[in-house]
């Protein structure tokens, strides 16, 4: 460029920079490729852009560089192993782990309740421990004088 400035269109630009790892690839349509080359012909920064994906695509892993999948499976294999948890002492709290500690949580959360209703319905039908006899009397209330 002799000294004279280029107004670049934007639109165009970024549509060929998104476009650049295709192109390299030798992947994209007539028309993209049409549209790449023309534009490729008049700026520099995606000149150098598509050089570098060249390069890049030149400088891939070759077959015999992949790793052994055998080998990086077996060193993983320790570490993908769940931890053992240890037996609970008390025959109780087996039992809770095996009720509490497997299955869904929201089952947890419907044994709870449940054992909660249990609970509170316990308490309404059991007739009181005292027999029937008025706990509270109002100050108006004749009291047995004998």
């Amino acid at each position: 460029m002799s000294g004279r400035i280029v107004k670049l269109d934007t639109s165009t630009h970024q549509a060929v920079q998104e476009l650049l790892p295709w192109f390299a690839m030798n992947t994209l349509d007539i028309d993209e490729t049409a549209l790449v080359r023309e534009h490729l012909r008049t700026c520099a920064q995606c000149q150098s852009d598509a050089e570098w994906q060249h390069k890049l695509l030149a400088a891939k892993a070759q077959p015999e560089a992949i790793a052994d999948v055998e080998r990086a499976f077996t060193r993983l294999r320790p570490r993908l192993q769940a931890p053992q948890r240890k037996r609970p002492r008390h025959a109780l709290s087996a039992f809770l782990l095996r009720l509490f500690g497997a299955g869904a949580a929201w089952m947890r959360w419907v044994v709870l309740s449940q054992a909660v209703m249990i609970v509170i319905l316990i308490i309404l039908l059991v007739p009181p421990p005292y027999g029937g006899i008025a706990l509270y009397r109002a100050l108006g209330t004749p009291g047995n004088t004998a």
